[in-house]
């Protein structure tokens, strides 16, 4: 649990013949990554199932757009037939092209009439605005010898000192619609006096109405044409509709043939240039992980029966970044690992941190956030919207069962910390044995990190860096020394030679380390870079360790809000008192629960992950089918 399966690097040969249902039998079994197989462009140079790949990915893309048009799902096949071969690919592959131009046909015909209902309709929108005006709307797109009429919008609040200037140059103003505090209106007057009231229309901030060329009649006389104009349209439409539901039902059974055909063909499509070939036979290299391998073998066994050839070997070093990570978790362990994941995925070999974090992340939550009314409010809202919160739920209820069992430590139910007796001690009672207590959870949170780091850089090789380096063993012991230094100062004790020779001799390897890490820069710059990276790491474990002492300000933080929802609550009468109890106690959870599952983040990410987790990882994504079926789907690599 807490290290990535163990894999192992596999090289498997097969006939051409075979290859298509031998990627059909890794895709089933969900246990293979195929790698790239660098190093065998010479002496396997052919590449088996990229022409297949061209034909299938087509045929599925028509497949696709087919499904998407006709607006259908297929359902999963009962069982996948052998691999289909090329001329049986291409043959799907035509009949799919030949329905898609169908398709494609009808496609672009309810293209063009939804596209001139949608036009209409925006003219039936655009008529409502001029539906109380009783003229010939086409007299307003006319040319008039002596008459000017025109329609445009005004603010409401200009309308009346516009119609004032307006009627100084013998025009007259009426408003037909109103909206919004804007007034639609019909101006007319003399054209040749059209000069005077321009300067009225920009100040009262007149804008001109289009008139559509189709407003060619009286609002009723337009809106019946329109009506008119719609209902072909809507007929078409009706018709293409039945036109798609009858070629459904008569393609049905050749599609999903269709789409259980690809999905046999896809695993060995999906190959592509990784499947190498020379002659009549085919290599694949790929990872498995150990405790699948003999599954594997016995399957492949059972399937050609000695036409192939399967080895497996550890990996070499120098494939380390190569190797994918596979994690396996309980199920209430999925919520720490995606946020796990979330940081960055553990390289091969790494220490898989999702317990620990679990673990520790939970705890710290409890010690910030203690109440036993809190966590219970938090642990039953999760049970409540178990639907909603999905794989979320354990996350909830272990926060909640966390808070709980702290705040009977503390002794507080929704704030109150008289009801019984704190099996330790409430935070505010005593400050500084919660800082005491918070600088201890640090030291040894990072004291763990740093350990992590040692070993992960064992397993990887890096020998010195793991005893001498800054985050390895030498930086263990100047860390440990520093502590002991502080507490022996702080007790007013005196300080022995023994940790005197420990702290100068971490901090000497340290900056050895280095030193001989930048050999190849001038002699200032190298003694700036030893002297600037060794405080930065001094300054690291310090800085880190204070920042732990966020959980016991939290926990001192989350007794002060219960105080000031008290307070208020005390100056209300009684029922204004319980509104205020309820509803503070709503806002610590909510507000102050949020902030805390963000810090304890915080610390998780910043002061514990940074040390030890390189986050370089890439998550193991064997070959799989996909199932069931919506539309269509290749096959695909999921982590399992």
């Amino acid at each position: 649990m807490l290290l990535p399966l163990q894999m192992k690097k596999v090289r498997l040969m097969a006939t051409r013949d075979d290859a298509p249902e031998a990627a059909l039998l890794l895709a089933r079994l969900g246990v293979f990554e195929t790698d790239s197989g660098e190093g065998y462009e010479e002496s396997m140079p052919e590449r088996p199932a990229e022409p297949y790949r061209v034909q299938v990915r087509e045929a599925v893309a028509h497949l696709d757009k087919i499904l998407h048009f006709l607006d259908k799902e297929l359902p999963p096949p009962a069982e996948l037939p052998l691999p289909p071969d090329m001329e049986q690919v291409a043959a799907s592959g035509a009949f799919l092209a030949q329905q898609w131009a169908a398709c494609s046909h009808m496609e672009e015909q309810q293209r063009l009439l939804q596209e001139e209902d949608k036009r209409i309709r925006q003219l039936e929108l655009s008529l409502e605005s001029f539906s109380n005006l009783e003229i010939d709307l086409g007299l307003l797109n006319a040319e008039h010898t002596f008459l000017d009429i025109r329609v445009g919008t005004v603010p409401l609040e200009n309308v009346e000192r516009l119609g004032q200037a307006l009627g100084l140059a013998e025009y007259r103003l009426e408003i037909f619609h109103t909206e919004l505090g804007v007034a639609h209106t019909l101006i007319a007057g003399p054209l040749e006096n059209f000069t005077q009231i321009a300067r009225a229309l920009d100040a009262a901030a007149w804008r001109p109405q289009t008139v559509p060329d189709e407003f060619a009649g009286y609002p009723e006389q337009v809106r019946s044409e329109l009506e008119a104009e719609r209902e072909p349209i809507r007929e078409a439409l009706e018709q293409l509709a039945q036109q798609r539901e009858e070629m459904w039902q008569r393609q049905r059974a050749s599609l999903a043939e269709a789409a259980t055909l690809l999905q046999a063909a896809a695993p060995f499509a999906q190959l592509g240039d990784e499947l190498h070939g020379r002659g009549a036979l085919t290599l694949l290299l790929g990872w498995v992980p150990v405790r699948d391998l003999g599954r594997l073998e016995e399957a492949l066994e059972r399937k050609f029966a000695g036409r192939y050839l399967l080895s497996s070997r550890d990996p070499a070093p120098v494939e380390r970044d190569q190797v994918p990570t596979a994690l396996r978790h309980h199920r209430w362990l999925a919520p720490f690992a995606a946020l796990v994941e979330n940081y960055g995925m553990p390289r091969y070999g790494e220490l898989d941190p999702t317990v620990l974090f679990a673990l520790t992340f939970v705890a710290m939550f409890g010690m910030m956030f203690g109440d036993v009314g809190h966590g219970l409010t938090i642990a039953l809202a999760g049970v409540a919207l178990r639907k909603r919160v999905g794989t979320a739920l354990p996350f909830l209820l272990l926060c909640g069962a966390s808070s709980m069992s702290f705040g009977l430590l503390y002794g507080s139910v929704f704030g109150y910390e008289e009801l019984f007796h704190p099996l330790w001690v409430s935070p505010l009672s005593d400050p500084v044995l919660m800082l005491t207590v918070a600088l201890g959870t640090g030291i040894a949170l990072i004291a763990m990190a740093t350990l992590l780091t040692v070993r992960n850089r064992l397993v990887e090789g890096r020998v010195l860096e793991a005893l001498t380096g800054g985050k390895g063993l030498a930086g263990l012991l100047l860390y440990g020394g520093l502590c002991l230094l502080g507490y022996r100062l702080f007790q007013g004790g005196e300080v022995e030679g023994w940790l005197q020779w420990t702290l100068g001799i971490a901090a000497f390897s340290i900056l050895a380390t280095i030193w001989s890490e930048n050999s190849e820069s001038g002699l200032a710059e190298r003694l700036l870079i030893t002297v600037v990276e060794g405080f930065d790491t001094l300054m690291g474990y310090i800085s880190g360790t204070l920042s732990f002492l966020r959980i016991s300000a939290f926990s001192l933080n989350h007794v002060a809000l219960a105080i000031a929802v008290f307070t208020i609550a005390n100056s209300l009468d009684t029922l204004g008192y319980w509104v205020a109890v309820v509803v503070g106690n709503l806002v610590i959870i909510v507000l102050e629960g949020a902030i805390v599952m963000i810090q304890a983040l915080r610390l998780e990410y910043y002061e514990g992950f940074s040390r030890f987790l390189s986050g370089s990882g890439h998550a193991f994504s064997p070959l799989r089918l996909q199932q069931p079926i919506n539309r269509v789907n290749q096959t695909t690599r999921t982590t399992p």
